[in-house]
């Protein structure tokens, strides 16, 4: 399934972001989509969440292909945005 994201569309970047970053941290949907730009450690590679289920705050950590990928996404996708949503919308 990883390998089947055609990486040519800012879209599909996302998407193998978010996959990814599921299977990697074990985050839930629900914290996924309110990751801020500003709740990721790059020196440590931590990302602090909002744990919906027990409505308090955790550290879950990421791999260097995570890193990886995270470091295109905001090169190519968020044009270096340094605070905000981590995951944007697009309009077809």
């Amino acid at each position: 399934m990883i390998t089947s994201f055609d990486l040519r569309y800012k879209s599909e970047l996302r998407n193998l972001l978010i996959v990814m970053i599921l299977l990697d941290t074990g985050v839930r949907n629900s914290e996924l989509v309110r990751i801020k730009l500003e709740d990721i450690n790059y020196q440590e590679k931590s990302i602090y969440v909002y744990a919906t289920k027990t409505n308090t705050f955790r550290t879950v950590y990421y791999s260097k292909e995570i890193e990886r990928i995270l470091n295109v996404y905001r090169r190519e996708v968020l044009k270096e945005t340094e605070k905000g949503p981590l995951f944007v919308k697009f309009h077809r």
